[in-house]
């Protein structure tokens, strides 16, 4: 979120966000050291020695380190939705208590685009309910593919969706709730000025619950969320990201927005919560803050769930509770972990010249390991943008570990998501398609519209691993890309 501006800084203030108004955490050192720990530099090139290559394509990548079946399919792995392919990958003998099989094709990738219905591009994100409905978003439209099935049904506002209270791009992010259940989410009203914002502006972007009807009609809820810990009308209007928790808390959604953290259970919902930092120092300057852009979110199950939220500023651990109104209350439910004030000494992930300068997380996944990892890529522009690559953090020592995405043979630095696969490699999106990193080893493939995907221009990525192999949806410029992923044996 950019700043605002003297009118701002005189209403946080007075209301504001730091200290009670917006029950946000002094900083909590990592690992709980004074010192925050040490902060280990790699070396770069160590990692570069294996490169790029596409190792086989799509195919390939579903194997773990590359290996390839005896015979398996030669061809680019690219099928016609709902069509598998006889010869797909054979996920091997699933482990005792896995998740039970998909409904959805098992080959290496299926495709989905305009022979499937999707009328627009770019495919902004996709992710099924726990009904493996797949829900999938344009700019301008909701899509809905029910199992056995290979047509999307398509709604608007006419079916009672809210772009009509966006602003353009429109939708800007959708997740996969329980069974016949989706949200999306819309881009804002943004200004540097709020006091000149009408009351139609201030209601813009935010977010819907859609329920499936069985006759195949969607009901719609509209969240129009608002502060609930301070009179700052003109927060948190545009959604980064939604986040539905499956796993730990089942039926809690999460959103990212342009300013904190909401949390929506049922018809409730409790704004905000976000890590700070401050031009100058949040002790000597505390109404110049620097916070938003929450485009990274991700579980973390080592801590029972609890959520980290990575934006264009900094990043931060926060905890569950089972109250709503607790989980934004400071001393009820503090942060586990929080970057960036006072910096230095506080890392705000990456190392930029001054606390308050942007650091651009565009994503956050925790490996099976535990540690860690932070991706940076552009928030406005990439020719202005600094971008900063990757970070690894662990969590036991408060230490942080630097890649550089170049020296690796990423080709970019410009990362726009991630998603850390069970197998322990990281997946990456880019502009020119998807690099799938095995860390230590530095093992990097790149895959591309030569490999199968349908577009270069990777959009959101979401891994589902409720099913057997798991599924891993790309959105792209040229469409949706479901990649099944075998388990690791």
């Amino acid at each position: 979120m950019r700043k605002l501006g003297w009118i701002v800084g005189v209403a946080l203030g007075l209301f504001g966000c730091n200290g009670g108004g917006d029950h946000v955490l002094p900083i909590l050192a990592p690992g709980g050291g004074g010192d925050g720990g040490p902060t280990t530099s790699v070396t770069k090139s160590a990692f570069g020695l294996a490169l790029g290559g596409h190792l086989g394509g799509l195919g390939a990548f579903l194997r773990p380190n590359g290996a390839t079946d005896a015979g398996a399919a030669a061809d680019a792995g690219m099928a016609d939705a709902g069509t598998p392919d006889a010869g797909g990958i054979d996920a091997g003998q699933p482990d005792a208590g896995a998740p039970p099989p998909s409904p959805w094709p098992n080959q290496p990738v299926t495709v989905y685009g305009s022979a499937n219905g999707i009328q627009e591009l770019p495919v902004v994100g996709a992710q099924p309910d726990e009904a493996q409905n797949i829900w999938l978003v344009t700019h301008s439209a909701l899509y809905l593919l029910k199992p056995g099935e290979t047509t999307f049904h398509r709604y608007t506002d006419a079916d009672g969706l809210h772009l009509s209270l966006s602003t353009p791009p429109g939708i800007t992010a959708v997740a996969g709730g329980a069974p016949g259940e989706a949200f999306v989410g819309y881009e804002g009203y943004d200004t540097n000025d709020p006091s000149t914002m009408t009351q139609a502006q201030r209601d813009m972007g935010k977010l819907d619950r859609v329920n499936l009807n069985p006759d195949g009609t969607i009901s719609v809820f509209r969240f129009n969320v608002h502060d609930t810990v301070s009179i700052n009308y003109w927060e948190n209007h545009s959604v980064r990201r939604l986040l539905y928790d499956h796993d730990y808390h089942p039926g809690n959604l999460y959103a990212g927005f342009n300013h904190g953290v909401d949390r929506i259970r049922g018809n409730d919902y409790v704004d905000h919560i976000h890590v700070e930092v401050c031009t100058g120092g949040c002790a000597t300057n505390p109404d110049a803050l620097d916070i938003g852009e929450w485009r990274g979110l991700a579980f973390d199950p080592n801590h029972g769930g609890a959520l980290w939220t990575a934006g264009e500023y900094s990043a931060g651990l926060i905890g569950w509770t089972a109250d709503l109104m607790s989980w934004i209350d400071n001393g009820a439910n503090p942060f586990i972990v929080a970057f960036g004030d006072p910096y230095p000494p506080f890392a705000p992930v990456f190392e930029p010249p001054a606390e308050g300068d942007s650091v651009n997380l565009r994503a956050v996944a925790v490996a099976p390991d535990g540690l860690v990892w932070f991706a940076s890529g552009e928030q406005w522009s990439p020719a202005t943008d600094p971008m900063y690559g990757i970070a690894s953090y662990r969590i036991d020592t408060g230490s942080f570990s630097y890649y550089d995405p170049t020296s690796l043979g990423f080709g970019t630095n410009d990362l726009l998501d991630l998603v850390a696969l069970p197998d322990g490699r990281l997946v990456f999106g880019t502009h020119d398609g998807l690099r799938v990193w095995t860390p230590p080893s530095g093992a990097v493939q790149s895959l591309t519209m030569t490999d199968g995907l349908p577009g270069n221009d990777v959009q959101m990525m979401y891994l589902d691993a409720s099913v057997t192999p798991p599924a891993l949806y790309v959105g792209t410029d040229g469409g949706l890309a479901v990649l099944r992923i075998p388990a690791t044996k």
